[in-house]
């Protein structure tokens, strides 16, 4: 069960900001590079573009709800999707 976890750009800057102390003039930096390690480390794991929904089971925008209602969402869509 493959599940992509993404945020827009503003809330990706603050969660830097607000969740790893980053301040928000190396905020952009930090993403360009974590994405850009993120997207070689699975392209050369896994063979395939890392933006690419082709084996994504489930896309969630995590500026929508909270860590604890994404993580029962995701279990939820899991386990039923397990029990087929």
């Amino acid at each position: 069960f493959n599940v992509f976890i993404y945020a827009p750009y503003e809330n990706r800057k603050m969660n830097c900001h607000v969740e790893f102390g980053i301040v928000p003039e190396f905020a952009d930096d930090y993403i360009i590079k974590v994405d850009s390690s993120r997207s070689k480390v699975y392209e050369r794991y896994t063979g395939i573009e890392f933006m690419s929904l082709a084996y994504r089971n489930m896309l969630i925008d995590s500026s929508k709800m909270s860590k604890e209602d994404i993580a029962d969402l995701i279990i939820d869509a899991a386990s039923k999707s397990f029990k087929s």
